[in-house]
């Protein structure tokens, strides 16, 4: 009974114990409760390490605790936080100063192990709990000041990952709080630790990854599944005129500020883009801004998805490629005119390359008559002429070489047809592609060289017609003073050709010095206003002959006004003018002939006719004057001259009784008389005058009206050396005695004229005969 007694006691002590124990267990966790709370409160990993180093200093009812913080790179402790009472903390920092939170306590490998597994230490004093960093002297020191009695060390770690220690320093000798509550507390302690070192990596990678996007360059966004905007960047104002919040509240602006034009193009890439089978490409399109700007935007999207696989939206990047589009714009109009430049010129160009034609334009093609293929992939020199061929290579390798070699030159191209064309190359070395080549410029100088070719004939045709006319020519550069001679006047002159053409200040000594002065005035007419010349001038050959020429000269004039050069010929016409001599002196012989027949013609008619004696002879003189006050040229004033002084020589046919008959003549003797016109003509017109004499003769008495005779003719049909002579005849025979009446005199005959004036006789006739005896210029002889 006893004996069962006795065990029945030691179960209940033992169950009073257990309860005890529990009651224990629940006060700590409603207290762990508490702190996992505060934890959890705890803004940010520094104040979560002042709560630990608190909290177990509250739990372990302890003088002060530490928090220290396990350093993975250098496997060292270091204290992060202390938990003391302000009159203990002055006597640690006497003894330590400043140097707590510097101290470094190393950790082993065994220490690690410890720590890891999360066992409780015990250190005896602070000598042990540092590894010996902590003097023994110094250790003694604290915690007698403290009242330290006994060292608790809880290592702090979640999931085998190593974070700290706590350590609190107690007054007591015994544990004042179970290994079962600290063990709790130790991995509430690294919970919070851990999830607040992740809270703040998250909050780490977002702000980071914020940044990236709040701070970019360009426009990002995150539209959901359902169309609507996750995120937009805050760079969409500067790239839009809009911010963010109105791109989130209105999930169709993109759509909205897309330029018409590009919308149905966006819509499709976004289509494309949401289907996984496709590849979303780039795409460029254009947006009109808030303040109607419109703007390029360069787009790329893709689609976004979740570990899992879930689809979680698109993911789009805009960029602003305004200025990029300006320019590319602006180099395809660049290029779009240079290739029209080179596609238009009339010459050939091509850029070669070791020997083959890398690049050109179309008229390289019809120059040549091959296509672009066949020009390509062929060497250059298959098409030059085979006469050609070495010419081209040599100057090709020279050039580069870096060589001197002559730019420009000609050759033949043989066409594709066989023909042989002429062409001209410019060519330059330059640089296509990393590699030496020559840039060419290659014209069709076929027609040219036809041309070149008549004008070498012309040239000399012209020179041998010089030879023959003796006429040679010249140039005159009056800037420089510098004149041209052809072979010509090289040899009018005498000149040796070697010695050059004189300077126009040595022209002098080439020519008489009267004659001279008249080319200088004459070039310095030319020079001044451009006045052409023509001179006949003694030239002075280098054996002192001299030779008669004929000097031409006209100028080509600048923009001042002043000519800049002389164009002129000199022909020799010393023989011509010798022959002219010969010719004039003939031509007097014939004339003073002439003269005498007309004279010895004029005699007969007054020996039939006595009293018209002298009357020829003044109707001569005064048609001659009446033709001079007209203006008339010299030879028709002589023509008019010879035919005055024998227009009556029909009047031979003309009985002498009826034409000195003293009374009035019967119709019968009239009719007689007027027949001396026609008469007259029928005598003259078989005589060799060099002038329309006998007509003159014939029509003298034809009458503006048509009222004269023989012919009866009008106005233009009478020959005005007819009218002229029609006015002296009447003008003289009025003035002078007649068989049949006495002279009327000079005012009776000028009043006669002057009222049929028009009707009988060329009003511009009568004006110059009237103006003749008004002015006093002229008068009969003898009447």
């Amino acid at each position: 009974m006893n004996e069962n007694a006795g065990g029945y006691n030691v179960f209940e002590e033992a169950l009073r114990v257990a309860e005890g124990k529990y009651q224990l267990l629940s006060d700590y966790n409603i207290q762990l409760a508490k702190i996992s709370i505060l934890f959890l409160e705890a803004a940010d990993e520094k104040g979560l390490y002042s709560s630990i180093a608190d909290s177990f200093r509250g739990i372990t009812n302890s003088i002060a605790a530490t928090f220290s913080v396990y350093k993975q790179d250098s496997q060292d402790l270091q204290v992060i936080s202390l938990s003391i009472d302000p009159i203990n903390e002055r006597k640690v920092a006497s003894i330590l100063g400043p140097g707590l939170f510097e101290m470094r306590m190393p950790v082993g490998a065994d220490d690690l192990e410890q720590m890891r597994s999360q066992i409780i230490r015990r250190p005896k004093d602070l000598y042990e709990l540092s590894s010996h960093e902590i003097p023994r002297e110094v250790s003694r020191a604290i915690m007698k000041d403290l009242g330290c009695n006994q060292i608790i060390a809880l290592p702090i770690s979640y999931a085998g990952e190593i974070f700290g220690t706590c350590v609190a320093y107690m007054a007591q000798e015994m544990p004042v709080v179970i290994d079962e509550a600290l063990i709790v507390y130790a991995q509430i302690a690294g919970a919070a630790i851990k999830r607040q070192r992740l809270d703040d990596d998250l909050l780490a990678r977002e702000e980071k990854y914020h940044i990236i996007a709040d701070f970019t360059f360009d426009w990002e966004y995150w539209i959901s599944p359902s169309g609507t905007f996750i995120y937009v960047s805050p760079s969409c104002k500067q790239h839009t005129g809009y911010v963010p919040e109105e791109f989130m509240k209105d999930a169709a602006l993109l759509q909205k500020i897309v330029h018409p034009d590009d919308r149905e193009g966006l819509a499709l890439h976004i289509e494309d883009s949401l289907d996984i089978n496709k590849v979303s490409n780039p795409i460029d399109f254009r947006i009109i801004t808030r303040d109607g700007e419109e703007r390029w935007v360069g787009h790329r999207c893709q689609n976004v998805y979740g570990r899992n696989g879930t689809f979680l939206g698109r993911r789009g990047n805009n960029r602003d490629i305004t200025k990029r589009k300006h320019t590319e714009q602006m180099l395809a109009r660049s290029e779009e005119k240079y290739r029209k430049l080179v596609e238009s010129a009339i010459e050939a160009i091509f850029v070669a390359v070791e020997g083959k034609i890398v690049f050109l334009n179309q008229r390289t093609c019809t120059i040549s008559g091959y296509s672009s293929e066949e020009l390509m992939t062929r060497p250059f020199v298959e098409f030059v002429h085979p006469d050609d061929r070495d010419m081209v290579i040599d100057r090709h390798i020279k050039r580069l070489r870096g060589e001197e070699a002559i730019p420009r030159y000609e050759f033949r191209i043989m066409r594709k047809d066989s023909e042989m064309t002429w062409a001209e190359l410019n060519t330059v070395a330059i640089t296509w592609e990393g590699k030496m080549a020559t840039l060419n410029f290659l014209e069709d100088i076929t027609e040219r060289k036809k041309v070149e070719a008549e004008l070498w004939k012309k040239q000399v045709m012209l020179a041998r017609t010089e030879g023959i006319a003796h006429v040679g020519s010249w140039e005159w550069d009056v800037a420089t003073d510098t004149v041209t001679w052809s072979d010509e006047l090289f040899r009018i002159f005498q000149r040796d050709p070697q010695e050059g053409a004189p300077s126009f200040a040595e022209h002098p000594a080439f020519y008489h010095p009267d004659d001279f002065a008249l080319l200088q005035q004459a070039a310095e007419a030319a020079v001044a206003d451009g006045t052409p010349y023509e001179l006949e001038l003694r030239a002075i050959r280098k054996d002192g002959e001299t030779r008669v020429c004929v000097a031409r000269g006209v100028a080509e004039m600048g923009l001042n006004g002043r000519a800049i050069r002389l164009f002129g010929s000199l022909q020799d016409i010393t023989e011509r003018k010798a022959i002219e001599v010969e010719l004039l002196k003939s031509y007097e012989r014939l004339k003073n002939t002439l003269d005498d027949a007309i004279d010895t013609m004029a005699k007969i008619v007054e020996m039939r006719d006595l009293y018209t004696a002298g009357h020829q002879q003044r109707v001569s003189d005064l048609s001659s004057a009446i033709a001079g006050e007209m203006k008339l040229e010299d030879t028709r004033i002589e023509q008019l001259r010879m035919a005055a002084a024998i227009h009556d020589i029909g009047k031979i046919y003309v009985p002498s009784e009826i034409l000195s008959k003293p009374g009035k003549l019967s119709t019968m003797e009239f009719s007689l008389i007027k027949t001396h016109a026609q008469a007259g003509y029928d005598i003259i017109k078989s005589m060799d005058f060099p002038y329309p004499v006998a007509q003159a003769i014939l029509q003298h008495h034809e009458r503006t009206d048509g009222s004269g005779y023989p012919n009866q003719l009008r106005g233009e049909d009478i020959l005005l050396e007819a009218k002229i002579l029609a006015v002296a005849d009447v003008v003289e025979a009025m003035a002078s005695y007649r068989p049949y009446r006495p002279a009327l005199g000079i005012n009776k005959a000028l009043e006669e004229i002057s009222q049929n004036r028009g009707k009988l006789y060329d009003p511009a006739v009568v004006d110059a005969c009237v103006q003749l005896f008004n002015s006093g210029k002229f008068e009969f002889k003898s009447i």
